[in-house]
């Protein structure tokens, strides 16, 4: 039982989903922190978080803290973990005997759900 790729499957889609994670925790800290420079660039402190003024917007990030900034080898090796799961997702796809894919979803699915 443990050759079977539909068990290979699902805990290959389970440490893709874990993937896309890491890359939607990458892709929300970049994006918050550009919505609050797009606010008010006047209000980022780099060493103590963003200032505590009123006037931050509702969904802007309300502080920062530069030590959570990805650096370019995180979001490379993220990207290509998510990408090198994916690929192994799409090789056991491709190994399971069409009859029994049926409650199974297709990797190419989940591309169109993925907006980090």
């Amino acid at each position: 039982m443990a050759d079977d790729p539909r068990i290979k499957y699902l805990d290959t889609r389970k440490s893709l989903d874990n993937a896309m994670a890491g890359v939607t925790q990458i892709s929300t800290t970049i994006s918050k922190f550009s919505k609050a420079l797009q606010a008010n660039p006047w209000h980022i402190d780099m060493q103590h978080g963003l200032g505590s003024s009123a006037h931050h917007e509702q969904g802007v990030l309300k502080s920062f803290d530069p030590e959570t900034w990805p650096t370019g080898k995180q979001i490379i090796s993220k990207l290509t973990n998510m990408h090198n799961l994916y690929q192994s997702l799409q090789v056991t796809w491709n190994s399971i005997a069409e009859a029994d894919r049926k409650n199974l979803e297709r990797p190419a699915d989940l591309l169109g759900k993925f907006h980090p």
